[in-house]
């Protein structure tokens, strides 16, 4: 699974988390005010405490949550040598012996001692290519079996392994940050980078003018001002929040950076059997040309050994006959047939008629797949398993398949929301297009089966092959689209491990499910809906969250470099910021974090978010400096927390009751603060005792209601 192990969790716990830049840089800040005994300004350091402990709590929940729910659906193997048993991955000893099947993943390095295999090493080597295994051969811990049975030996653990190193630098690579993640990343580097110089520069300048004291504590405040403190826990734990709600829907979040990019979908591809349909095939009719064949069909059914839906259905619909054979080629998805060697010399195929060239279908049963049902050829040939000739069809199977609980208002919605649909299947065009429509596929024009050549307009793909399914999906990442992939075959690896965001099921195949970023633990493709509202709740709140401390930080940052240029002293003390930003910023970001956002992501948000926090920063900024030039310093603080209330609004438009809940309490704090510093003769706030500060407070009332009405005007255009 995709999740670090414990050492690494807990190492990047403590340095993304709690050993980080602007934390050491607050520690450094709070020490500083301390040295000169003022330890009332040193309350931002329960502000960075309390971030932190909040960060830490939810990564841990999130972090422990999760690995429930990754064992729940974690591959388990059998050992002959332990019946009883089943292991799983990390618990194979060396010498162990484990039984493989079709879908599974290697576990470990090992010798294949029993049986023949079919398997695929692209996870490692990046080569599409299917490698015949037989008794003796070597097993790459990482690759993935697509066709036969057998038994191996393990040569190491799963943690010594050669391929885990590979496995994990690959892990880590999908799982970097991208969109708006990255890009506040960018933003804070760059605040990183002219913190410290500013805070020099602004001592230097203040230090001969209002002496020590003063000037710590106005630097210190100044920088208080420009680090961000709680937008890098904001961001990190809305998406570990996000994560935990999706597993009380049973959605396992395996890569939790996907979640961004789930919100940004434009296209998902996605198979038909066990997506649009149960894949709980049964055999509607077996109709023989020469039916004489029966008990050959019976006796090469009875060869596969894997839990073929096809094979299961024809089993339980023939009956077995377990005669054997002279050899046997089990089904992949790459030939799309399979082929039993009879001991009279024969050879028995069954598959796609298009796989082994047996002629155009009859056009009864072309009329069984324009009503979506599968159609299989049941053939005979002579010569080799690996080289048949003159294939001639004795016979056809018709199988139905069920579409899925759901599965229609799940289209509906996903086409609502501007979703565009690709159907991507190795069945017959005509019987997928059949499905896609009963489903709800709208608009659907153009299908087709896949030759050589792709035709990339298609909206239906039939008799695609599994490299042909990563080819589709390159594709239409060049023309620029988000591509989600849903799969749960082997056959599904290599287009899972191409898309942006990948998707599988509990009853995937381990090779499916190992590779993708979500897992529907119930196997309900209905959550896919509430995995994207998810995505886009969490970059709409991070956007919003970031545009509030941006103003903060970029007033901050420009306040500080006119300061140096205008020989002004810095009017805010630490404690007036900790309050303010509070109030203004930290606690309702981190109460309207749970709200929900329907609507679709554009692309955009981070210039977005700097744009409404522009306009905010710089009219807070001129209102501060009108002040000082009135000569009405003790009014800052007034005008200061107007315009965090003015901010908040402009951003969190109060529209929803909660939205209205919290800038109420909010104006409330603020209220009760100034009150309080008041009541006990504060010379940082004006006493509202002559006809001069009514008429001061009630013109500045007015300015920021005025200012609240551009700035929302400048919004709407800028959304």
């Amino acid at each position: 699974m995709q999740h670090n192990s414990t050492d690494t969790f807990w190492r990047d716990l403590f340095f993304e988390h709690i050993l980080t830049y602007f934390n050491f840089i607050n520690v450094l800040l709070f020490i500083w005010v301390s040295s000169i005994g003022r330890w009332e300004n040193g309350l931002f350091m329960g502000a960075c405490l309390f971030a932190v402990a909040s960060s830490v709590y939810h990564s841990i929940k999130a972090r422990y949550q999760l690995k429930k729910m990754e064992l729940f659906v974690q591959e388990k193997y059998h050992s002959p040598l332990k019946p009883n048993l089943l292991l799983l991955r990390d618990e194979i000893q060396i010498g162990d012996q484990v039984e493989i099947t079709v879908g599974q993943q290697i576990p470990v390095d090992a010798i294949l001692i029993e049986g023949n295999l079919e398997v695929n090493e692209s996870l490692l080597t990046g080569e599409e290519q299917e490698i015949i295994k037989n008794p003796g051969s070597s097993l790459i811990a990482g690759s993935y079996v697509l066709s036969g049975r057998g038994i191996l030996e393990a040569m190491t653990t799963a943690q010594d392994s050669k391929a885990e190193k590979m496995i994990q630098d690959a892990r880590k690579v999908k799982k970097g940050k991208i969109g708006l993640v990255k890009e506040l990343d960018h933003f804070l580097r760059l605040i990183s980078i002219v913190l410290i110089p500013l805070g020099v520069a602004l001592y230097v300048v203040q230090i001969n003018n209002i002496g020590y004291e003063r000037t710590v504590l106005s630097t210190v405040a100044a920088l208080i001002g420009m680090i961000p403190e709680g937008l890098l826990v904001l961001t990190s734990m809305s998406t570990m929040i996000g994560a935990l709600r999706l597993s009380k829907r049973y959605v396992l979040t395996q890569n939790l950076s996907a979640l961004e990019n789930l919100a940004r979908v434009d296209t998902i591809c996605l198979d038909k059997t066990g997506t649009l349909t149960t894949g709980q095939l049964k055999v509607k009719e077996v109709d023989w040309l020469e039916a004489s064949y029966e008990n050959q069909l019976r006796i090469h059914m009875s060869q596969e050994l894997t839990n073929n839906p096809t094979q299961l259905a024809l089993q339980k619909y023939l009956g077995k006959d377990e005669r054997s054979v002279e050899g046997y080629l089990p089904f992949s998805s790459k030939r799309k047939y399979s082929a039993s060697k009879m001991e009279n010399g024969f050879i028995f195929l069954v598959g796609s008629a298009e796989s082994f060239g047996s002629g155009e279908l009859p056009e009864k049963l072309i009329s069984e797949q324009k009503n979506g049902n599968r159609v299989i050829t049941l053939a005979c040939g002579t010569g080799d398993l690996d080289q048949v000739k003159n294939v001639k069809a004795v016979g056809y199977a018709v199988l139905e398949d069920e579409l899925k609980d759901h599965i229609q208002e799940t289209l509906a919605y996903l086409q609502q929301e501007h979703v565009q649909l690709r159907i991507i299947s190795g069945d017959h065009e005509r019987t997928v297009s059949s499905i896609a429509r009963k489903a709800g596929y709208q608009n659907l024009i153009r299908s087709g089966n896949v030759g050589k050549t792709l035709d990339y307009s298609l909206q239906v793909f039939g008799r695609v092959l599994p490299e042909q399914k990563k080819d589709i999906i390159a594709h239409l990442q060049k023309e620029g689209h988000i591509v989600a992939m849903v799969g749960d075959g082997v056959n599904d690896v290599s287009a899972l491990k191409q898309a942006d965001v990948s998707i599988s099921f509990e009853s995937a195949h381990a090779a499916a499910k190992n590779v993708s970023d979500i897992v529907l633990v119930h196997n309900d493709f209905a959550e896919v809906p509430r995995a994207i509202e998810e995505g886009r709740r969490i970059i709409f709140n991070i956007s919003n969250s970031a545009s509030l401390y941006f103003i903060k930080t970029i007033y901050s940052l420009a306040f500080t470099v006119l300061l140096l240029t205008l020989n002004y002293s810095y009017p805010f003390l630490p404690i007036h910021l900790t309050v303010l930003s509070a109030f203004g910023v930290g606690i309702p970001t981190f109460l309207l974090q749970w709200e929900s956002h329907p609507d679709p992501i554009q692309k955009g948000y981070f210039k977005k978010a700097v744009l409404k926090a522009v306009p905010c920063a710089l009219y807070l900024l001129m209102g501060i400096l009108v002040l000082r030039h009135l000569q009405l310093p003790r009014w800052i603080l007034v005008w200061t927390a107007m315009s965090y209330i003015v901010a908040l609004v402009t951003i969190y438009p109060p529209k929803t009751k909660m939205r209205k809940i919290v800038i109420l309490l909010m104006l409330m704090a603020y209220g009760l603060v100034f009150l309080w510093l008041n009541l006990h003769h504060s010379l940082d706030v004006p006493s509202l005792q002559t006809m001069n500060d009514w008429v001061v407070f009630g013109s500045m009332i007015g300015i920021q209601i005025l200012c609240g009405f551009i700035l929302q005007m400048k919004k709407i255009k800028i959304t």
